[in-house]
């Protein structure tokens, strides 16, 4: 985010908001009382209000599609739900974790995890039709077997 006075760029709205209110020649400028963007003149603040709003930014995943109302948000999902590490995989259901501390809650507080699937080749329980599926595909010994 850049100041639109003096181009200063800002990590956060609220860090431009704040430089807006402290610095003494932005404090005479123009400020717009629905998204608070600063203008040099009364005429151009009185364009602004004038002009139709622009519609909301919107932040998509580029793995899940996923959409958020901020880009924040959109990250923070995307360390969440997208970073794991496959050390920190929970076995029955085949999803990883981003770390152990997440990894053990899960296992603590599912209740998805007693297996109804078997794989025929090897004895591995799976929690799904799917991870057994993901599981075969993996191996060639177990397509074969499978068949």
């Amino acid at each position: 985010m850049l100041c639109s006075l003096c181009k200063r760029p800002f990590v956060s709205e609220n860090a431009l908001v704040q430089h807006r209110r402290d610095t003494t020649a932005h404090a005479r400028s123009f400020v717009c009382p629905c998204c608070h963007q600063f203008f040099d003149s009364k005429g151009t603040l009185d364009q602004h209000l004038c002009a139709p709003p622009a519609p909301p930014k919107i932040y998509k995943c580029g793995v899940c599609q996923h959409l958020f109302a901020s880009e924040d948000a959109r990250d923070q999902h995307g360390r969440d739900s997208h970073n794991h590490d496959p050390r920190n995989k929970c076995e029955p259901c085949d999803r990883c974790f981003v770390d152990k501390q997440a990894l053990d809650q899960h296992s603590q507080h599912s209740s998805a995890h007693e297996p109804k699937y078997n794989c025929r080749s090897c004895k591995r329980p799976f929690v799904s039709q799917e991870a057994l599926n993901a599981h075969i595909n993996e191996s060639r010994a177990h397509y074969l077997i499978e068949l």
